[in-house]
C-alpha cells in the first residue's frame, strides 16, 4: 500500500507541474539550417518533449491545410512543409521549413515561413507576420495539449491502479467480515456444544455418585458377611454332632449290655432314656443349624460378590473417566471460543485499518478525477 501511495504522490506532483506548462518564450532570430541561415520564429517549451512537438506539427498542417511534412534527408530533425494555402491568413501559397531540438527534456521549435517569395518576418511582412506568429503559437498549444494527453493517460492508468487497490481493500474487508461471521458461528456452535456437554456432565456426575454408592454398599455387605466365620461355625456344629453320635453309640452299647439285666436295671434304662432325649434334641438342633448355615453359604458366594464389586468399581472408574472426558471437551470448546474471539478482534482491527486505507484511497481517487477534469478542460481550451 505504501508503494501505491508513493506512486500516487509522485504522479500528483507531476500533474501539478503540468498546470504550469505553457510556451516559455516566442521570439524572432536568425537560425542556421543545413541549407543556411534563415529568419525564424523560435518557440521554447517547458515540459514538452520533441516527440510530442513533432507529432503536433505534422497533425496541425495535415488537419488545417492538408500539407505534407517530410524530413530533409541527411539532416537531424529538420523538416519541410509542402506548399499550402493559409486561407485564414491570405490566398497566396506558403511554404515552411522547421527544426525541432530538445534540451533537458524541453523542446525548442525553429520555423521559417516563406509566402509569395517573401520571407515572413516582422520586418519583411509586418501585416501578415502576427498571423503566422499566431499559427506558430497554435502549433505550440497543440504540442502542449499532446503532453497533457500523455499525462492524462498516465493519470488514467494510475486511477485504474488506485481503483484496483481500492477494490482489493474492499475484498479484504469483505473477507475479514466473512471470517468474523464464521468465527461467530463457530462460537455459537461451541457454546451449544458446551451446554450439551455440561448437561451430559451433570448427568454423568449423578451416575458417578450412584456407582460410588453401589460400591460402598457392596463393600459394607461384604464386610458384614464373614464367610470364614460361617465355615468355622459349620465345622464346630458338625464336630458337636459327631461327638453326640458317638455318645449315642456308647449309650446304645450300654443298653445292649444291660439288656440282660432289664429287670434289674429297669430304673437305669429309664434314666438313660431320659439322658438320650436331650442329646437327640441337640442333634436335631445342630442339623437345623447346619441346614441354615448351608443355606446361607448357598445364597452367599464370596467370589460372586467380589466379581460384582470389581464390576461396580470398573463402572465407577468408567463413569469418572466420562466425567473427565466431558470436562476436557468443555475446556477445549472454551479454548475454541477464546481463539475465535481473538480472530474476531484481529479481523475487526484489520477492517478498521482497511477502512482507513479505503477512505484515504477514495480521497486520492476523487482528487485524481478532479485533476483529470481540469486537465481535459484545459486541453479542450488549447484545441
Amino acid at each position: 500500500m505504501k508503494k501505491y501511495i508513493l506512486l500516487s504522490t509522485v504522479l500528483l506532483i507531476s500533474a501539478s507541474m503540468l498546470f504550469a506548462q505553457t510556451v516559455n518564450s516566442i521570439s524572432e532570430q536568425e537560425f542556421t539550417f543545413s541549407s543556411g541561415q534563415k529568419e525564424v520564429v523560435k518557440i521554447m517549451f517547458i515540459d514538452v518533449n520533441a516527440a510530442n512537438l513533432e507529432m503536433a506539427i505534422v497533425a496541425y498542417f495535415k488537419k488545417n491545410y492538408k500539407a505534407k511534412v517530410s524530413g530533409i534527408k541527411k539532416t537531424d530533425n529538420e523538416f519541410i512543409v509542402s506548399d499550402f494555402k493559409a486561407t485564414d491568413i491570405q490566398q497566396k501559397m506558403t511554404s515552411a521549413v522547421f527544426k525541432v531540438q530538445e534540451l533537458d527534456g524541453n523542446a525548442i521549435f525553429y520555423i521559417h515561413y516563406k509566402s509569395d517569395g517573401y520571407v515572413v518576418s516582422s520586418k519583411n511582412t509586418p501585416d501578415i507576420y502576427p498571423s503566422y506568429k499566431s499559427m506558430s503559437e497554435k502549433i505550440g498549444a497543440l504540442a502542449v495539449a499532446y503532453s497533457y494527453n500523455d499525462v492524462i493517460e498516465l493519470r488514467k492508468k494510475d486511477l485504474a491502479l488506485q481503483e484496483n487497490t481500492l477494490s482489493g481493500f474492499i475484498k479484504s474487508e469483505n473477507k475479514q467480515s466473512d471470517a468474523i461471521d464464521k468465527s461467530t458461528n463457530e462460537i455459537k456452535s461451541s457454546e451449544t456444544a458446551i451446554k450439551g456437554l455440561e448437561s451430559d456432565l451433570a448427568a454423568q456426575k449423578v451416575i458417578v455418585l450412584e456407582k460410588v454408592k453401589l460400591v460402598e454398599d457392596k463393600k459394607v455387605e461384604i464386610s458384614t458377611l464373614n464367610v470364614k466365620s460361617l465355615e468355622k461355625s459349620i465345622k464346630e456344629v458338625e464336630s458337636d454332632s459327631k461327638k453326640a453320635t458317638k455318645e449315642i453309640e456308647g449309650v446304645n452299647k450300654d443298653i445292649a449290655s444291660k439288656n440282660a439285666e432289664i429287670a434289674k436295671l429297669q430304673s437305669e434304662i429309664v434314666t438313660l432314656g431320659s439322658s438320650i432325649e436331650p442329646i437327640n434334641t441337640r442333634i436335631s438342633s445342630n442339623a437345623s443349624k447346619i441346614e441354615d448355615v448351608n443355606k446361607q453359604i448357598a445364597e452367599f458366594n464370596e467370589d460372586a460378590l467380589k466379581d460384582q464389586l470389581k464390576m461396580l468399581e470398573k463402572d465407577s472408574k468408567t463413569a469418572v473417566s466420562h466425567e473427565s472426558k466431558f470436562a476436557k471437551s468443555i475446556d477445549k470448546e472454551k479454548a475454541s471460543i477464546e481463539k475465535n474471539n481473538a480472530k474476531i478482534k484481529d479481523a475487526q482491527t484489520e477492517i478498521f485499518t482497511l477502512k482507513a486505507a479505503e477512505a484515504s484511497k477514495q480521497i486520492e481517487i476523487d482528487k485524481t478525477n478532479d485533476l483529470l477534469k481540469a486537465l481535459q478542460s484545459k486541453v479542450m481550451k488549447l484545441k
